[in-house]
């Protein structure tokens, strides 16, 4: 369960049979967890700004998507630190329309939408 606190402590063993046992270990599992904030300015001309706010250092891929699904542009595929990570994406590339912001990994994603307008 994540977001949970378990103890666990070794047996050791040797090849005459002797046992002994370490302290107890405490560790806690954290969910890695992400958000996107509010896509701004929306809809954008020139300069589209964001932030990911990660739990856990973990790998996270950031794309762009046109409204039909095919996949434009990856902005980020790597490791974020934990905490807010802004992004600027200048989109000059990307005609007047509606796109999609994926961010995700194996375990969350999330979509965003934004208008293109030139």
């Amino acid at each position: 369960m994540f977001g949970s606190k378990y103890a666990y402590r070794l047996k050791l063993s040797d090849i005459e049979g002797n046992t002994v046992y370490t302290d107890n270990k405490i560790v806690q599992i954290e969910e890695a967890q992400f958000t996107i904030s509010d896509i701004n300015p929306n809809p954008v001309n020139s300069i589209l700004n964001f932030s990911v706010n990660v739990s856990v250092e973990q790998n996270v891929k950031i794309s762009i998507f046109d409204i039909s699904g095919k996949e434009i542009l990856v902005i980020h595929d790597d490791y974020l630190p934990k905490g807010n990570n802004p992004f600027h994406f200048d989109n000059i590339n990307l005609n007047s329309g509606t796109y999609n912001i994926f961010v995700g990994n194996d375990q969350q994603k999330v979509i965003k939408q934004f208008t293109v307008v030139k």
